[in-house]
This record gives structure tokens, C-alpha cells and sequence, in this order.
């Protein structure tokens, strides 16, 4: 699961959270079986294609599967956010069952 997300720009307000919606969409994460933050660093380029910077996190699995969700993917493009940096910091925890 997926628990939250921070993500910071050069772009406007409302076209980061569009980025961010279409991103965070693609890497929803059904196994639950690994905790850990993963950064990653991005641009769009002019057709809407993600372009990887890097991705770091001190969990390899979740990297990995950052990586592979997100390399080359495109996106429907907000007007005015091509070529600009994007770097998002993504929180994934296990989901915990309630008791009772």
C-alpha cells in the first residue's frame, strides 16, 4: 500500500498534482510484502514520456519496482510541464489489519 507521497517542482500547482496522480496510479502496490521510502528523480519529455534521473531507496525490491513501473511511461501531459524536474518521495508500509 501505498501511504503518501510528497512531491516537489519548478511546475505549477495544479499540473504537479496531475503528474503526481498519474504516477502514484502506476504504482500501486497489491503484494503489500515491503516497507520503505523510494525516491525518484524525473523529467517529461515534450510527448509525455517519463525520463528516469534516479531512483534510490534502501529498499532494493521497492526500487526496483519503482524503476520498472515507471521507465518510459507515458503520461497525458499538462500543458507548461515538459522538461521540468520532478522529484518524488513515495512511502510504502504493510497493510495492517484491524483487530476485532
Amino acid at each position: 500500500m501505498v501511504i503518501s507521497t510528497m512531491v516537489s517542482t519548478q511546475a505549477m500547482a495544479g499540473g504537479k498534482e496531475s503528474v503526481k496522480r498519474q504516477v502514484m496510479n502506476r504504482l500501486y502496490h497489491e503484494a503489500n510484502q515491503n516497507e520503505g521510502v523510494v525516491n525518484a528523480k524525473f523529467t517529461v519529455d515534450d510527448d509525455g514520456t517519463i525520463e528516469l534521473e534516479e531512483v534510490s531507496s534502501s529498499n532494493r525490491a521497492l526500487k526496483d519496482f519503482v524503476k520498472h513501473r515507471l521507465e518510459g511511461v507515458a503520461l497525458k501531459m499538462v500543458s507548461g510541464l515538459e522538461e521540468k524536474e520532478f522529484n518524488l518521495n513515495i512511502l510504502f508500509m504493510k497493510e495492517r489489519r484491524r483487530k476485532g
